[in-house]
């Protein structure tokens, strides 16, 4: 798998962890401690919010935000807006559950043990 791409105006902020294979097109905003896993792909002019994952080879299609502390599941399309904590998955994605926002929220994400709650 060769290495991220990451096309004109990519804007990625501290502490962001965009893994081998993933491509990022132009004008994507990724905040604070967001992880795009291998092989995933943000089409042009997104916007991902604080300490999201986005998984292994899910695409997230043109113009989408998505919202603080999302998880989307490996190998979904997002192919709507996605709010603040929830997690989104399938083809095209949709919201499974909602995951806790608060202080461990990005250290669950990076170790793939989401902490789930109830909506």
């Amino acid at each position: 798998m060769p290495g991220a791409v990451l096309n004109t105006n990519a804007d990625i902020a501290a502490d962001c962890i965009v893994n081998s294979g993933a491509i990022i097109e132009h004008d994507c905003v990724i905040e604070r401690g967001s992880h795009a896993a291998p092989g995933s792909v943000l089409g042009g002019n997104c916007h991902v919010g604080q300490s999201v994952l986005i998984g292994l080879g899910a695409i997230v299609r043109p113009g989408i935000s998505i919202g603080d502390g999302t998880i989307i599941g490996a190998g979904a399309v997002v192919v709507s807006n996605m709010p603040g904590g929830v997690m989104a998955v399938g083809v095209p994605a949709s919201f499974q559950a909602r995951s806790d926002p608060g202080p461990d929220r990005l250290d669950d994400a990076r170790t793939c043990k989401p902490t789930l709650g109830a909506s």
